[in-house]
């Protein structure tokens, strides 16, 4: 029950000017309690003694009551009118900030740890914000981006499976189609490069084929000149739009580069424009010039059923995405009733740009943006610990307030501030955290990560930043600034003058905040360990072929210079010589395409069945060139290799895989049976085993040609692939002098380690992997601070029960069990929980995760166990304090 001595001096004080209130109410109260305190711990006669005692405390109050009235006035009219304060919620708050500062500065250590702890969770959610704002958030860089569209082709029974066009279905469906406003059609089946070769040394530039009305789809204008027109869409012809920052690096932003011309693969090209700094292709990537797509029927693989063109839209004004699917479906239907053999079953989907160019990113991006809120949650909440402790230490000058007559909105108020502007020094030091943290996403995002480029700190992050602090500020002050508006003063300052400032709701409070913690970290520790027991798994597929020591890099002939098959069949026989020759290089070899880079070139494998029947299935094409097979690594199954004796003039032959003999002959001997591909027919003369053509182990059937037979089929470019005994990177300068030895205007383009190959479309595993990592080592860490500091301020808390115990015989060990199985009963409350959680929540990592189950039990496991050594580890500590305690002082004290 409250004693009536606290109201009568409460009472009395509130008459007192505020003025006076502030300066002296603390000391008076403050005095007044302990002295009561001593006079109510006699034995006999307390409490008439603490009756007059107070009797008197309010007589000489209420007598100095009128004499403190005069000298306050007087002192205010002291004061000058500007000076005079007044009781507006902004001077509130800067009174308050003024009082918080003065203590924050008392309390450095506190001060810092909490900045800190917020700066690196404000940090790791700005700078994780940037790339879900730059990926998926911010739209398309062109003017009305919405009304963009992707167009791709595939099949009615499988229209997930999205695949390229062929010229005359794009032309048919520009032609008859009016929901588009506009059609653009460009060549992204293979990156297309060209040789500048107008002044100094040859460079290697990517150029886009497109059609006439790709400019206008994105509704970009050129800075100088003109763009396309369709009469332009043929092979013949030879024009070129620069980007800017090739007119810039190679033509010195000359103004008067229209109408001259550009040697491309030695070819004279004339430059009809020049595109602005600010356009660029979210499809194509980093172009640096284009030329028109020849679109001509019948022409350059323009044929029914060539699928190699893509195609962006844009949608007629009004006309939605639904509209413009069900019009090409009429198109599509009366190209498959015309053209059955080549377009039947086969559909066009019309698919939003942007939820295009995003793609599969959407599911990491927003998984690791949880991750980081979750991160700064844990933040939030150790802070909110770290401030739940210093209220605590605070009550009773709460509790002298709130009995001079402190509103609870100003005893809440001044906690807010408090909190407030340690989020705000926290905001400003994560805001330095989120600007580095952009340059190393930037560092280590892959290149798969869609709109990369565009990732950067600029105004919208710092007004995300803001705002993120503001949340932060009012989320772990609340439950402080809650507390301190209820307590009760009587109760408050009669517990603080026994020593005792805490409450069981105060300890309570802080154990759920611990709990939270550690459920929170074991979220993200199952979330890492599934991640990285996933990347370990793909790391350990069988390609089927070897990575190690073996580099890689293009070689491009242009046309105009080597047009006849056997002078480019003879150029790369004496190229290989010429590598072979080199210290330390054992295998030299090409290829049209390199193992675990993707899908390409899928054609047909026609043949005769046992019941003599025509049969056909679908196989990729390689054109190898030398020792291919020794060279990665691959094993020959059965039949030879290819040699150079296999010739033009030879017979026709081809080696196939493992998966293609099995699916064709089955169990019988494949060795001399007769297929036709690519419009001749060819000899199985080997069988090697599967080599995978994604990162992920993907295999597919296939076929090996020899570029000494088929490289008339067309201009092959071959990707080098040589074997060495000494590090990879050292082939290339060599390589270089070999190239141009041969021909000094050609380019050795894209060299690169065969591991590097593998790694890059690896690369955004790898990176989401990395950020939950580092996430949840962060999680980690914080809960550990969580626990170690729940259970140092039990210890602080126990010390006279701690002694006690001593002093009646405790053995340490029982001491330290006391106080590390409070720790581990709250850090354990918070795994199952967290365990739960993360059960329930694993599985929005299922798109992320290869060949492991997203609910794994060993992971699970192994994730608790590593938790609770950590709490084990962080609980040690102050346990072991706690055995230090010595009785005498600890019963002292009190």
């Amino acid at each position: 029950m409250r004693p009536l001595n606290h109201y009568f001096v409460a009472a009395v004080l509130r008459f007192y000017p505020a003025s006076f209130r502030e300066r002296f109410t603390v000391e008076i109260l403050a005095a007044f309690y302990d002295q009561l305190d001593t006079i109510l711990a006699r034995t006999t006669g307390s409490r008439i003694a603490a009756a007059r005692f107070t009797t008197r405390t309010v007589f000489d109050l209420v007598r100095s009551l009128i004499p403190t009235y005069i000298a306050e006035r007087r002192r205010a009219a002291l004061v000058p009118d500007y000076q005079r304060p007044r009781t507006t919620p902004m001077r509130n708050f800067l009174t308050d900030a003024r009082y918080v500062l003065r203590t924050l500065r008392k309390q450095p250590g506190f001060a810092l740890v909490a900045i800190l702890t917020l700066a690196l969770g404000i940090g790791a959610n700005t700078a994780v914000f940037s790339v879900l704002n730059s990926v998926i958030l911010a739209p398309l860089p062109y003017d009305e981006p919405d009304e963009l569209v992707r167009l791709y082709t595939s099949y009615e029974e499988s229209p997930q499976n999205v695949g390229f066009h062929s010229g005359w279905d794009l032309v048919d469906v520009r032609n008859e189609v009016d929901a588009f406003s506009s059609i653009g059609i460009l060549y992204t089946y293979r990156e297309v490069g060209r040789d500048l070769t107008t002044d100094g040394a040859p460079q290697r530039i990517h150029v886009l084929r497109v059609s006439a009305e790709y400019f206008e789809t994105y509704r970009a204008t050129p800075l100088l000149g003109r763009t396309f027109t369709r009469e332009e869409e043929h092979r013949d012809v030879r024009r070129v739009i620069l980007s800017h920052r090739l007119w810039t690096a190679y033509a010195g932003q000359d103004p008067d580069i229209v109408g001259k011309n550009l040697q491309l693969d030695g070819e004279a090209y004339e430059v009809i424009g020049v595109m602005r700094p600010t356009f660029m292709d979210v499809v194509a990537g980093n172009v640096g010039a284009w030329v028109p797509q020849h679109l001509e029927p019948g022409t350059g693989g323009n044929s029914r059923g060539n699928h190699y063109l893509s195609a962006v839209a844009r949608l007629a004004p009004g006309v939605s995405v639904a509209q413009a699917q069900a019009e090409v479906d009429v198109v599509m239907s009366r190209l498959q009733q015309e053209f059955t053999n080549t377009n039947e079953g086969r559909i066009m989907r019309v698919i939003p740009l942007h939820a295009d160019v995003v793609g599969e990113s959407t599911a990491a991006v927003y998984i690791l943006m949880g991750a980081a809120g979750l991160v700064l949650l844990i933040a939030c909440l150790n802070v909110a610990n770290l401030f739940l402790a210093r209220s605590v230490a605070q009550t009773k000058e709460t509790a002298i307030r709130t009995a001079l007559g402190a509103a609870r909105s100003r005893v809440m108020g001044q906690r807010f501030t408090e909190s407030i502007l340690v989020a705000a020094g926290g905001g400003l030091v994560g805001s330095l955290v989120a600007f580095w943290g952009v340059k190393l996403l930037l560092a280590v995002s892959p290149e798969s990560l869609a709109r990369a480029e565009e990732v950067g700190f600029n105004e919208g992050l710092l007004g995300f930043a803001v705002v993120i602090t503001v949340v932060t500020g009012l989320l772990f002050g609340a439950a402080p600034a809650y507390r301190a508006s209820r307590v009760d003063p009587n109760e408050a300052l009669h517990e603080g003058s026994r020593g005792n400032t805490g409450g069981r709701g105060s300890r309570r409070a802080r154990n759920v905040l611990v709990a939270t913690q550690v459920s929170l970290a074991l979220v993200l520790l199952v979330g890492a360990g599934i991640l990285i027991k996933s990347f370990t798994a793909l790391q350990g597929v069988e390609l089927g072929f070897e990575s190690e020591n073996v580099a890689t890099f293009e070689v491009h002939l242009p046309p105009a210079r080597y047009g006849d098959p056997e002078e480019r069949i003879a150029f790369h026989h004496a190229f290989q010589d010429r590598l072979t020759a080199i210290p330390g290089v054992e295998e030299v070899a090409g290829t049209s395409w390199l193992p675990a880079n993707g899908h390409y070139h899928q054609w047909g494998y026609g043949y005769i069945d046992d019941a003599g029947e025509q049969q056909w299935t679908s196989a990729m094409i390689r054109v190898i060139e030398g020792d291919y097979f020794d060279a990665l690594g691959i094993r020959l199954l059965g039949g030879r290799a290819f040699t150079r004796d296999d010739a033009s003039e030879t017979e026709q032959v081809a080696i196939i895989n493992q998966s293609l003999a099995e699916r064709v002959y089955g169990a019988g001997d494949p060795i001399g049976r007769e297929f036709r591909t690519g419009g001749r027919g060819f000899t199985v003369i080997g069988v090697v085993n599967d080599v995978a053509y994604e990162a992920d182990g993907t295999g597919f059937q296939k076929i090996y040609l020899t570029h000494g037979q088929f490289g008339d089929d067309r201009n092959w470019g071959l990707t080098y692939v040589v074997k060495t005994s000494m590090a990879p990177i050292r082939v290339f300068a060599p390589a270089r002098r070999e190239l141009s030895a041969i021909d000094n205007a050609l380019v050795l383009f894209q060299p690169r380690t065969m591991e590097a190959v593998v790694a890059r479309h690896r690369a955004r595993d790898q990176f989401t992997l990395l950020l939950m990592v580092v996430f949840a080592a962060v999680a980690l860490s914080l809960a550990a601070v969580g626990v170690y500091g729940v259970l140092s301020y039990t210890v602080s808390q126990r010390t006279h029960e701690i002694g006690v115990r001593m002093a009646l015989g405790a053995r340490p060990g029982q001491v330290r069990a006391i106080i590390m199985g409070h720790g581990i009963s709250v850090a354990g409350i918070g795994m199952i929980i967290g365990l739960a959680g993360a059960f329930g929540l694993s599985r929005l990592l299922e798109s992320l995760v290869f060949g492991v189950s997203t609910q794994d039990p060993t992971v699970f496991v192994g994730v608790a166990v590593v938790l609770a050594f950590v709490v084990i580890a962080a609980g040690y500590v102050p346990a072991r304090r706690a055995t230090r305690v010595d009785p005498l002082d600890a019963l002292r004290s009190e």
